[in-house]
């Protein structure tokens, strides 16, 4: 067993926001690095993120797209999806899920994925 510590500081104007810093400890089983150059996929497939597939149920997550916009789907969802500009992030924490899925096709670029995953196996 692990512990994963995620601490969130947003400002405005250099000071910080209600709520901030945010600040959560999860315990968890298993947990991987993300840092994978990811193909252009055919335009609406989207597939599996290397390491992230290997944790059953995903307890925290982040992931960075810092040169290609991405569309992500999560736990099976096929009738839309979320788009992360490049240079953008995805954040997610005390969640419960199985999967997530990626695409890079509509910026017809390789994109490169860096984040964390953590969970249970």
């Amino acid at each position: 067993m692990a512990s994963v510590s995620i601490v969130v500081q947003l400002e405005l104007d250099g000071k910080p926001l209600p709520g901030s810093p945010f600040t959560q400890i999860l315990d968890v089983d298993d947990y991987q690095s993300i840092n994978v150059r990811k193909s252009v996929d055919a335009i609406g497939t989207f597939t599996t993120i290397p390491t992230v597939d290997a944790i059953d149920n995903i307890q925290a997550l982040l992931l960075t797209n810092p040169d290609a916009e991405m569309q992500y789907r999560l736990n099976g969802q096929t009738d839309s999806s979320i788009t992360v500009e490049a240079g953008g992030l995805i954040l997610f924490s005390n969640c419960s899920g199985s999967s997530i899925l990626a695409s890079n096709s509509s910026s017809g670029m390789p994109a490169t994925l860096i984040g964390f995953v953590a969970g249970s196996i």
